[in-house]
């Protein structure tokens, strides 16, 4: 017995096929919200999985990181810090996602410093991972990170001038877990010694 299959009933199919792949692929917005989860959990395993082998990473106005070896380096030293990311306004367009974000994390605490503000942070995928990140930081956020870290580094560099050369390499910073530690170490001397209870 044969079976005729009206070309409405294949494309009723297909139709239905395509809306349950859409329904299994996780939308952008959840695979944003899953990469704030792992960062935010310090499992620096665990938020890796999201970067491209060819990730890119700009801080608009101040440094790239390009590669996912160099971003885990990155990861290492925000683990480390205590890092924390808020993500918010989110605006999906293609395989981009726009937002605001907030971060926090123990340096800018010591420092005095309630937190980075994002204005535009922007999130390309391909393939599902993080192919790209373009965070540019507010005026705001900037000058009140300028105007800290100022004090620091003059301070730094008359007292603890060797162990500041040590940790900075042709004046940029080397982020890794344990140069995060010794960031930290030398803030809490910093505003021990200088910021009046």
């Amino acid at each position: 017995m044969r079976t005729i299959i009206s070309s409405q009933a294949v494309f009723y199919f297909l139709f239905l096929l395509f809306v349950m792949i859409l329904g299994c692929s996780p939308r952008l917005e959840d695979r944003l919200k899953a990469y704030e989860d792992a960062h935010n959990s310090h499992d620096v395993e665990k938020v890796m999985v999201f970067y491209a082998e060819d990730f890119r990473f700009e801080m608009v106005g101040s440094w790239v990181a390009e590669g996912k070896e160099e971003m885990r380096k990155l990861e290492e030293w925000d683990a480390a810090v205590n890092s924390h990311l808020t993500f918010t306004d989110l605006k999906v367009s293609g395989d981009t996602v726009t937002c605001k974000a907030t971060e926090r994390n123990d340096l800018y605490r010591i420092a005095g410093i309630e937190g980075m503000h994002y204005k535009s942070s922007i999130f390309i995928f391909y393939d599902g991972l993080i192919k790209e990140i373009k965070a540019e930081q507010t005026e705001k956020s900037v000058r009140a990170k300028e105007v800290v870290f100022k004090s620091f580094i003059e301070w730094a560099s008359k007292e603890r001038s060797q162990e500041l050369t040590e940790l900075k390499y042709e004046g940029e910073y080397v982020f890794s877990a344990e140069n995060a530690k010794r960031w930290l170490a030398l803030l809490q001397e910093w505003r021990k010694e200088t910021v009046q209870p």
